[in-house]
């Protein structure tokens, strides 16, 4: 099987062809196919009939891999038809596990990639990470281009913000860019954008957005819905409240605009794009002092969210509607729509918590009986906020690491690495841009890290690194190098003016011979030095000959 050549023709035109011919190859077929991923973001349940055609052909053509792909796109368009996401990622294991016997690496590289957009779905952050790198690795070089960048932009959603996520945004610009991609460098734009725009970095979201329209306008390309609103957002970080609400305007006035071709690219479709048109209209109406107009677009909003039964989109409405009442003097309302929203948001994280539950239980008995259950087993080695290593797995390679060394009679280091004054970002800036960054110190140390080192979050701000073979002079340069890595990072979208530093204590048996709790207990030692002799710093020695 080839995925080498691009396919340029109008998805649309794709489906209406394998569904009126007569007479359909496997040629054909795989073209299709491959026509259908890469237009992914605008496939539709009533373009059904031409999936389940290609399924029936590849089954004729005795084309599991063609028979497969059809099953992968069948599944996608159930979900994002709104079918119970539990038993679409049953089928989708199962292609996987099939696939993986018969070597297939391009289809179990697509499966990561739907896994990845589920599990993101369902709040599953740690495994949507672990499958969206999956994705990536595994795709085969000859893949198109388009297919890669979607599996770039899917593991940049679901690593959030940080430095992992703005790799996977370069590549894909710098992709696109090669190849003269023109739609997927405006869906990257706009994403970049999108995600400036929630950290409130306003001159990167400018930069994204004046990009993204140059590129619409020269190439004549109208911009769909979503990034319509994340230009408006942009605009109102800006101040230019007119100027969001005439952006806004076609969406307003037709709101089919916002399900044509999907509407909302990678993650969302049209129906969850309209109501943040709308918010993003009030805000921008109550910003420049129309309340009026404000709250003709929240009660729209409301409206739309009830017949639909998309309560996950109620949240921010909720909280634009309390800005508007404190907007008018009506504090009593204002607190009142606040407490309603912070219920909500407790409510759906709940919920999400829950269905993450039950679906890691659920598919835990299902692989049981067909697997070794070794993923989940990894899984349970992770920290589920940064993916990265959790205590359990440090713990476990920690003593592998101690009696190896004492074998061979070689070093081993061990560094200790705390966030300096992270309580002020959680007091001054929220929880949630806490754990962001959290995210990013946990994407930089995984980066930094050279096997056979390792890395894990221990708790809370604090991760431990393992350097086995390396000596106490070297360990401080590798501690003095995170460091610095870390402290030159630009953490200014994410913080303002509160700085993001490490301190680090570092401890090495010259000889081998420690124990795991003397080796962390010299670390910790070390890591309160630095922290008393004025924190974003290293102290590293080596601990007593032979202690343990």
């Amino acid at each position: 099987m080839t995925h080498t050549q691009e396919v340029t023709a109008p998805v649309p035109s794709v489906w209406r062809e394998i569904v009126d011919a007569t007479v359909v190859t496997a040629a054909r077929a795989e073209a299709a196919l491959t026509a259908m991923e890469l237009g992914r973001s605008r496939h539709l349940g009533d373009h059904l009939p031409a999936v389940e055609r290609l399924v029936t052909l590849a089954a004729e053509f005795g084309r599991r891999d063609l028979e497969r792909r059809a099953r992968l796109i069948r599944t996608d368009i159930a979900a994002r038809s709104g079918e119970p996401f539990l038993p679409l990622i049953g089928t989708i294991e199962e292609i996987q596990a099939a696939s993986e016997r018969d070597g297939d690496d391009y289809i179990v590289a697509r499966s990561h990639f739907l896994k990845t957009w589920l599990q993101h779905a369902l709040g599953d952050l740690a495994t949507a990470r672990i499958s969206g790198i999956r994705s990536v690795d595994l795709l085969p070089d000859e893949a198109p281009p388009g297919i890669l960048i979607d599996h770039l932009l899917m593991l940049a959603v679901a690593s959030g913000a940080g430095p992992e996520s703005d790799r996977c945004y370069a590549r894909a610009l710098d992709l696109a860019a090669i190849t003269g991609d023109v739609r997927n460098a405006l869906r990257i734009h706009n994403s970049v954008a999108f995600n400036a725009c929630r950290a409130h970095d306003r001159v990167t979201a400018l930069l994204h957005v004046q990009q993204m329209l140059q590129l619409s306008a020269s190439h004549d390309i109208p911009l769909q819905a979503a990034p319509l609103e994340t230009v408006a957002r942009a605009y109102i970080l800006d101040e230019r409240y007119a100027e969001a609400l005439a952006v806004l305007q076609p969406v307003l006035d037709d709101p089919e605009t916002a399900f044509a071709d999907g509407g909302g690219g990678v993650l969302y479709t049209g129906q969850y794009v309209f109501p943040e048109c709308l918010t993003s209209a009030a805000e921008a109406s109550r910003l420049q002092g129309d309340t009026d107009g404000a709250q003709v677009h929240l009660d729209r909003a409301k409206t739309f969210i009830r017949e639909r039964g998309l309560t996950h989109s109620l949240a921010r409405v909720l909280a634009e509607q309390a800005e508007l009442y404190a907007s008018t003097g009506d504090f009593e309302r204002a607190y009142r729509q606040h407490v309603e929203f912070h219920e909500l948001t407790m409510t759906l994280n709940s919920e999400e918590e829950e269905s993450r539950a039950r679906i890691v239980r659920a598919a835990y008995d299902a692989r049981e009986v067909q697997r070794d259950g070794a993923q989940f087993r990894e899984l349970a080695m992770r920290d589920p906020l940064t993916g990265m290593y959790n205590r359990r797995f440090v713990d476990q390679q920690l003593t592998v690491l101690t009696a190896d060394a004492a074998e061979r009679g070689v070093a081993l280091s061990a560094a200790i690495i705390d966030a300096d004054f992270f309580k002020r970002i959680n007091d001054e800036l929220s929880h949630e841009v806490g754990d962001t960054v959290l995210r990013a110190l946990a994407d930089i140390m995984v980066s930094h890290v050279v096997p056979p080192e390792t890395v894990g979050r221990i708790g809370g701000e604090e991760f431990v690194m393992l350097m086995p073979g390396l000596r106490a002079e070297s360990a401080a340069v590798r501690c003095e190098e995170l460091r610095a890595a870390i402290a030159g990072y630009d953490w200014s979208p994410l913080t303002g003016s509160l700085p993001v530093t490490v301190s680090i204590g570092a401890a090495t048996a010259a000889d081998g011979h420690t124990s795991p709790t003397a080796l962390l207990s010299d670390a910790d030692r070390n890591l309160y030095r630095a922290k008393q002799a004025g924190r974003n710093r290293v102290v590293a020695e080596g601990p007593p000959e032979h202690r343990r």
